[in-house]
């Protein structure tokens, strides 16, 4: 038997045995020539093939399976294995620019392991054709050995014995019996649409995965099972190892995850099988990292699964009292009827039905069409005739209801209750009622995000050079009523407010660095930036840094699977600040982004990120400062956990923090 891999496999397999003679070691249904001198054999030149095929042919039906081929545009003579699991050619008929520059190492049956080089050579032949991935060996029995490979016509099992009884050909079945192949057509057909070496690579979920790849590295969990990654043709695989079965599993990239679960599980083939069956076969043909999570999260999602659960685990629920309706048109059912043809004379396609609850009076009325302000019409011309009714029922068309309306009506009950309550009255015309976005204190707020507000933005833009300190101080002043809009705001506008001090002129000195500045706002609040509006309902997460010069932080929220900042804050540190150590510069940068927050963290489980390592221990560090223990103690009072990141991914906190 022989298996290819970047690790030592335990294959077992007994010596042959013809006519009472011992022969050469069988590899896979081959022989050897230059292992068998190796183990002891005659050293003779143009050994007979007739032993050596009794040998190759032991359990295979008496049938040798050699025809003619070629290896790269060379007639040869091809022998398939199926035994074999890899593709052995002769060394000699491989060009040397074909070779990859690697070793691969082989097993033989007395467990001794020899190293032979790898090439990638094209080959032509009845049982298969294309370009494989070869060993090279001096003396193979043929030229060229194709064993059981992918796109290969022989499908025998790839584990054999020179000699087995039907005992362990049924154990060998049994055992090799699993869960059936993935069908993988569809998503191969969408793979390929794509590169899949350049989708692993964007990747960034695989950037570990191909570091093992390239450093060689074997998992092994036990004795008989190993896994490793290997990159071919410029794609990643996995290559598992289970009890001497070799299976390479293609690493899926994240954009086609979603695909292959889909395929495996919600198919025509699948048939919506449990977790545990769905895993396998997906793992028969592919990998990827936490996919056994995110099969999991897929299966328990799965809307026809959860329909067809057992209805036995489900309690009937009792028989309520039925409301009885005594005034009539208070609650009317309405609904559509059509498209009728052919249409009437007036080309009316449409009825619009309304059936009074406690009377059962129908009202039908013609309409040309089914849009919103038509029947919006048609139901006021029939209560304008019997009164607005207190309730109305439908099946919830689209003709009848609008996005959100229902839970702005919520909304706004709430808020004319705490009014009530309050005894406070809210003006009708500074009031606005429905609409999508409003504007409120200088800002435009409506679908979950808050932005600037144009009339007063072009204000802003519209303000001529300062020439004074109070010019400057109220061009200030209005720009930083949007500084949670503007990242790095404090950084930005620093030389401006140096200009205010008490130790500058009135008359400011205005330089290149003040223009620039300047601008820079001015073109920031031009852009129109955008915030999401806090959901006290989520966790928040608050990546923080700090710097020689200042502190930086961001409020964020996850959205949809996408961080969303809900607020950017920053400030320079004071003279005295300035000399603090690293970690109490980052400590520092902690407990003021907490405090700055407090409103949205106090009470929450939240998440604070920093690429200080250290911080992670503050409250089990042992031995920190009197400062350090007092902002310590400060922070018991929050539900936090410190994340540590690479300074690379905290850039939003740090550009921040610096100037």
């Amino acid at each position: 038997m022989v298996m290819k891999s970047t690790v030592p496999l335990q294959v077992k397999l007994p010596l042959g045995i013809v006519n009472g003679k011992r022969m050469p070691i069988v590899i896979g249904r081959l022989r050897h020539e230059d292992c068998f001198e190796r183990f002891g054999g005659p050293k003779r030149k143009g050994a007979s093939k007739d032993v050596t095929e009794k040998a190759a042919v032991v359990g295979h039906g008496g049938k040798l399976m050699v025809d003619k081929g070629t290896v790269e545009g060379v007639a040869i003579n091809v022998f398939c294995d199926p035994g074999c699991t890899t593709v052995l050619v002769k060394r000699t008929l491989v060009p040397k620019h074909k070779f990859t520059g690697k070793y691969v190492d082989l097993k033989m049956a007395n467990k001794q392991v020899f190293r032979y080089p790898e090439a990638i050579v094209d080959v032509v032949s009845p049982y298969f054709t294309g370009e494989t991935l070869d060993v090279c060996m001096p003396d193979p029995i043929y030229d060229l050995v194709i064993g059981a490979i992918d796109g290969s016509t022989d499908g025998l099992s790839t584990e054999v014995r020179a000699v087995t009884t039907r005992l362990q050909n049924q154990m060998q079945e049994k055992k090799l019996k699993g869960p059936s192949k993935l069908k993988v057509k569809e998503v191969i057909n969408l793979m390929q649409k794509e590169n899949k070496g350049k989708l692993q690579a964007e990747d960034g979920m695989l950037k570990k995965v191909f570091e093992h790849a390239k450093s060689n590295r074997a998992f092994v969990k036990n004795e008989n099972k190993s896994h490793c990654f290997v990159i071919k043709k410029g794609t990643l695989y996995c290559r598992v190892q289970n009890e001497g079965i070799i299976n390479d599993q293609l690493v899926v990239p994240d954009k086609l995850r979603h695909a292959v679960i889909e395929l495996a599980h919600d198919s025509l083939m699948s048939g919506h099988l449990g977790i545990q069956k769905t895993t396998a076969h997906i793992q028969s043909n592919f990998y990827w990292p936490g996919m056994s999570v995110q099969i999991t999260r897929f299966c328990r999602s799965c809307d026809a699964c959860q329909r067809t659960v057992d209805k036995g685990r489900i309690k009937k629920v009792k028989l309520g009292r039925m409301p009885l309706i005594q005034e009539p048109f208070q609650c009317v059912a309405v609904d559509i009827v059509g498209p009728i043809e052919p249409r009437a004379s007036d080309g009316s396609r449409y009825i619009l039905t309304i059936l009074d609850y406690a009377t059962r009076y129908p009202e039908a009325v013609a309409l040309k069409n089914i849009d919103s302000v038509t029947v919006a019409e048609a139901l006021l011309s029939v209560f304008s005739q019997v009164g607005i009714p207190k309730e109305v029922l439908s099946d919830r068309g689209t003709q009848f209801t609008s996005e959100g309306w229902e839970e702005h009506r919520e909304t706004l009950r709430l808020v004319l209750d705490i009014l009530s309550k309050a005894l406070l009255t809210a003006k009708p015309s500074k009031s606005e009622i429905g609409y999508f976005s409003v504007e409120y204190l200088g800002s435009k707020i409506g679908n979950g995000i808050s932005r600037t507000a144009e009339d007063k933005v072009s204000k802003i833009l519209n303000v001529d050079t300062p020439k004074t300190k109070r010019q400057v101080k109220s061009f200030l002043d209005l720009t930083g009523y949007y500084r949670h809009y503007i990242p790095d705001y404090a950084t930005i506008a620093a030389p401006l407010t140096d200009l205010i001090k008490k130790s500058q002129p009135n008359v400011v000195d205005w330089s290149l660095c003040h223009q620039e500045s300047f601008v820079m706002l001015k073109n920031i609040l031009s852009s129109h930036p955008i915030v999401r509006l806090p959901d006290l309902t989520k966790d928040f997460v608050l990546p923080v840094d700090a710097s020689n010069v200042g502190l930086g932080a961001i409020l964020m929220q996850y959205v949809d699977g996408e961080r969303w900042p809900v607020q950017y804050a920053s400030r320079k540190l004071k003279g005295a600040e300035q000399n603090y150590s690293v970690i109490e510069k980052e400590c520092l940068a902690v407990v003021w982004a907490v405090k700055k927050f407090y409103q949205y963290l106090y009470g929450k489980a939240f998440v604070i990120e920093s690429d200080h390592q250290p911080l992670k221990y503050l409250n089990s560090a042992g031995h920190i400062n009197s400062r350090l223990m007092r902002w310590a103690m400060y922070l018991q009072q929050f539900e936090y956990t410190i994340h540590n990141i690479p300074g690379k991914e905290n850039v939003g906190p740090d550009c921040l923090s610096r100037f």
